[in-house]
């Protein structure tokens, strides 16, 4: 069974699961494991990261279950006046900027169940344990392809694709940031690498790599938190925003949990 029906209070409730304490957290992870059934297995808990680690036996890749809870989705004025900290907001850049919100349509308050999502990428090292669609390519050590057969890849293997709710959630670090994950913490010097600023609370990793996600009309989106260390060109600027959206014809799969 890999149904993530089953959440449970500490999961429904993204700031219970940060006051939650270590034992909660294996009890939760004990309580969901029994439930998903025998393709899952539990992680090691720790307080380090704001969700529970699990393995998919099928595929040997790495999950995590990320708690839900509800946050403001697609560029805000909030959002923009954050970016514009960062760079001399010219009105080619305030333009560009515009141009995506009005791609995102207005903002709006979404509420994100609890999920279960691949800590990174599917991979060509995973050659192994899952069958690479033909026709993909690869873009260093990722795996590439087009929206459905990355969407037929996942149905085969009992997963399924992201929503882009979802993985603007994980952009925004449940919600906490207006900015890509760490960004403004990064450019403030409290975090010590850009790398560090990349990595989500939850655990997640690439998420500055283009991805699909499926969108509100079942239609393939694009969506990627990439930034340039020195925020200098509009296109670093734009990229920082959580909201931006790719139009390329092919991007990396990660998994989620049916």
């Amino acid at each position: 069974m890999t149904s993530m029906a089953f959440s449970g209070p500490l999961l429904d409730d993204i700031d219970v699961f940060c006051a939650s304490g270590l034992h909660e957290r294996e009890a939760a992870l004990h309580e969901l494991c029994k439930h998903l059934g025998s393709d899952w297995s539990p992680g090691t808990p720790t307080l380090a990261e704001d969700s529970l680690p699990l393995r998919h036996r099928p595929t040997g890749l790495d999950f995590v279950a990320v708690p839900g809870g509800e946050f403001e989705m697609g560029l805000t004025e909030e959002d923009l006046r954050a970016a514009s900290y960062f760079a001399d907001w010219t009105a080619y850049i305030a333009e560009a900027a515009d141009a995506i919100r009005k791609d995102l349509g207005p903002p709006r308050r979404v509420r994100v169940a609890p999920f279960l999502v691949a800590r990174r990428l599917l991979s060509t090292r995973d050659r192994g344990s899952i069958e690479i669609p033909r026709g993909a390519t690869e873009r260093r050590h990722l795996v590439e392809t087009d929206f459905s057969p990355a969407v037929t890849l996942a149905s085969n293997l009992a997963l399924r694709l992201p929503s882009e709710a979802e993985i603007e959630w994980c952009l925004r670090d449940g919600g906490r940031s207006r900015l890509v994950l760490g960004l403004f913490e990064w450019y403030m010097g409290t975090l010590a690498s850009y790398e560090d600023a990349l990595r989500s609370r939850f655990g997640l990793d690439e998420l500055d790599i283009g991805q699909w996600a499926v969108g509100a009309g079942d239609d393939g989106v694009i969506r990627s938190g990439g930034f340039g260390p020195v925020l200098v060109s509009q296109e670093e600027v734009l990229g920082a925003l959580p909201g931006r959206r790719y139009r390329r014809p092919s991007a990396a799969i990660r998994f989620c949990a049916r």
